[in-house]
């Protein structure tokens, strides 16, 4: 896996790692036409009951123009950009195209504006600031896997502690317990 070019974006390719999915982090899409390339920020991918779910992530701030911030996500999501991702997942999963395959897509908001956000909100974007993914998904995501590890620790009372590879994820866990 690529190093993530964020603190933000290692936190949410961590999270997805301890959700059980493969990650990889700025994955090539296409070249634009001036040069350059396009690429996916975050991309986690995992098989269920024989169907490839894929969970597209973008990392970025909101800021300026709703309008301007709601067509760059548009953007982001785009079909053309989906099924690039979608191929490149089968590709490296060596996962059959006539099988099952679900998209899920988020823009996570490092930095925003109130108002943008609700906009953004309000047209049915995939859009949620990075706090509330901390509090509503990560935090969880945490207890969940402390409570049932996929391995049997030995903790002879203490607590189970994340893998230290996870080094943002122990941070977070370490400082809101």
């Amino acid at each position: 896996m690529p190093f993530p070019r964020t603190w933000s974006e290692e936190l949410i390719a961590e999270w997805l790692q301890l959700k059980g999915y493969f990650v990889e982090v700025g994955i090539p899409i296409r070249s634009g036409q001036k040069g350059g390339r396009s690429e996916a920020d975050i991309v986690g991918a995992k098989v269920i009951d024989d169907r490839l779910e894929i969970f597209h992530i973008e990392v970025g701030s909101l800021s300026g123009n709703p309008k301007s911030n709601a067509e760059t996500i548009q953007e982001k999501f785009s079909e053309g950009r989906k099924n690039a991702i979608k191929r490149y997942c089968r590709d490296r999963l060596e996962f059959s195209s006539s099988r099952p395959t679900s998209y899920k897509e988020l823009y996570v908001a490092v930095w925003w504006s109130d108002k943008t956000l609700l906009y953004l909100k309000q047209q049915q974007l995939p859009v949620i600031a990075l706090l509330d993914l901390i509090k509503d998904e990560i935090r969880p995501t945490i207890q969940k896997w402390k409570n049932q590890p996929p391995h049997q620790p030995q903790t002879r009372g203490k607590s189970v502690t994340l893998p230290q590879n996870m080094w943002l994820l122990y941070l977070l866990d370490y400082i809101m317990e």
